[in-house]
């Protein structure tokens, strides 16, 4: 099939956003590139969103410079966040709380360079460190320890343009082949539509729009490449629900990208199911990931409350949030109005960073999980975006949650892809239901 006549679950170099080094680089190179334009008198827009207001400072482990970057910021009694760039769960997170485990964990000498070979004649380091003693055995090696990395290119769907909504439900990965089973029955074809089940453990409605030569390169059997690290400053004084820690998870649909149309859908909140404290080794406490949770010896005692609705965040808030100077309550409706307006404008701010980045073509599009935190003062800080969000159903609240987001896409993305084959406008959407229009660039062509 010609590229444009089938649709992917997937925008090529979206890990410009999606990795940990890539959002990093993308948000600051873009606020550089704001404050200058502001400050030249480019842009008649008020000043712009100052970068360190939403997203924690962050350095970048592959470069030299921004490791001493990190040594010279670096002040005893700091806490910072170890993540490599391409891994999720939870996976090889570790704290930093001293210059020591640094030094070890990257093999790197106070002055920024690498040790080489075998760490112990570099330089005597300390036997101790303040890692996350529940380390998973999967977790990534040293810094610069090759890994695998798959290259199975993706499911496809060879004329979505005669599939029926149904079939296309159908293709859906295994691993949440449940949240779908009420309302889309596997089939082996649908009005011509050849449909195969994909490998992918996340949303899966692709189609391969790769040319030759691009097949010939994802045919390779692995390809090997260092890991990458970056180190962010931890939010210490989190907002807690009795003692917990919790974060927001909600969604950003690419349902076009070409032209773009960008939805918002709201979300869940993921909370810890151990008490936080600073200085625990407990990654429980520290970290909301459903995978991390289930390692809790008592989870199943306290799935149901691991995962709240939003509705139940706000119960909360009003009956309980006090401001820290003042004792003032929250408005009654925070969740509605302020949170979900401050998540949009980061939402924007970050899909703005990598526009005129990003690898376009009719078809193409993405669910993509961003994940914030609210701090006592209630500032919104953005952790990272996911390419993968897990679309399970664990609790009571993801199984009323989750069916009717993954219909919900699925019905967009066709309706969108057929307008778009018919040089249709794409709003209004007869399918948005809980989706909110972000940025409908269809509508800026037609001015």
């Amino acid at each position: 099939a010609c590229l444009g006549d089938q649709l992917v679950n997937h925008i090529p170099n979206i890990s410009l956003l999606t990795s940990k080094v890539g959002l990093a680089m993308s948000l600051r190179e873009y606020s550089r590139w704001c404050m200058q334009r502001y400050e030249r008198g480019l842009t008649k827009s008020r000043k712009p969103m100052p970068l360190e207001s939403f997203f924690p400072q962050t350095f970048n482990m592959e470069l030299k410079g921004e490791r001493e970057a990190f040594i010279d910021q670096y002040q005893e009694g700091d806490i910072w966040i170890c993540k490599p760039s391409h891994m999720n769960q939870g996976r090889g997170i570790q704290l930093v709380r001293d210059l020591e485990t640094f030094y070890r964990k990257f093999r790197i000498l106070p002055d920024g360079n690498r040790q080489v070979g075998n760490v112990t004649a570099c330089r005597a380091l300390p036997t101790s460190d303040t890692f996350f003693a529940d380390r998973d055995e999967e977790e990534e090696p040293a810094l610069g320890t090759p890994r695998l990395e798959s290259t199975q290119p993706p499911a496809t769907i060879a004329s979505p343009a005669a599939a029926s909504p149904a079939a296309v439900r159908a293709v859906i990965s295994p691993a949440i082949s449940d949240v779908v089973a009420a309302f889309a029955p596997t089939v082996a074809s649908d009005g011509g539509a050849s449909i195969a089940m994909p490998a992918s453990a996340s949303l899966s409605v692709a189609a391969s729009a790769v040319t030759a030569t691009a097949a010939a390169a994802q045919a390779t059997v692995a390809q090997r490449r260092p890991l990458a690290y970056v180190m962010q400053r931890y939010i210490a004084r989190p907002l807690l629900i009795a003692e917990r820690k919790f974060d927001v998870r909600c969604y950003m649909l690419i349902a076009s990208a070409q032209p773009y149309l960008l939805l918002y859908h709201h979300g869940y909140v993921r909370r810890c199911g151990v008490a936080y404290s600073e200085d625990t080794a407990d990654k429980s406490a520290h970290l909301t990931n459903q995978a991390v949770q289930r390692k809790c010896a008592d989870y199943e005692d306290i799935k149901e409350e691991t995962v709240w609705s939003m509705e139940q965040l706000q119960t909360w808030l009003d009956e309980n949030w006090r401001h820290p100077t003042d004792g003032s309550r929250i408005q009654s409706d925070y969740i509605d109005n302020q949170l979900t307006k401050r998540m949009q404008q980061i939402m924007m701010y970050c899909f703005n960073s990598v526009k005129g980045k990003l690898t376009v073509q009719n078809g193409f599009f993405g669910l993509l999980g961003f994940d914030f935190l609210i701090d006592e003062m209630l500032k919104v800080w953005l952790l990272e975006i996911n390419i993968n969000p897990a679309l399970h159903r664990t609790s009571e609240v993801l199984k009323e949650f989750m069916p009717p987001l993954v219909e919900d896409t699925i019905d967009v993305v066709l309706e969108v892809f057929h307008k778009t084959k018919r040089n249709e406008r794409l709003l209004p959407l007869d399918n948005k239901r809980d989706f909110i229009v972000l940025y409908n660039a269809d509508r800026l062509l037609a001015a």
